[in-house]
């Protein structure tokens, strides 16, 4: 098995998701969401991304866990995004 093969839950411990919550101040979302106001949620997204998609409400809503469909690929390998730094963009036009 390799590591793109695992999930956080085969990695992390419940114990220990739930002291990186505590420390992190995201919790995981345990209420149901009431997408009853249907003129508003037609017409508008909110701001937590609730009731966004009306057959399945919590899809895209903030504190919610995503699946990957890739593998993360990351500058540095670990947690760097990829491509050019701000400073190699802002300053090649002042290079020499």
């Amino acid at each position: 098995m390799t590591l793109a093969e695992l999930s956080y839950q085969e990695i992390v411990s419940p114990a220990h998701l739930a002291l990186i919550a505590n420390m992190s101040g995201c919790f995981r979302r345990t209420f149901p969401q009431r997408c009853t106001n249907m003129c508003f949620h037609k017409k508008y997204r909110t701001l937590d991304g609730t009731c966004n998609n009306l057959q399945s409400p919590s899809w895209g809503s903030s504190n919610s866990a995503l699946q990957r469909l890739l593998p993360p690929e990351y500058e540095n390998g670990f947690n760097s995004p990829k491509g050019k730094g701000l400073y190699e963009i802002l300053c090649k036009d002042f290079t020499p």
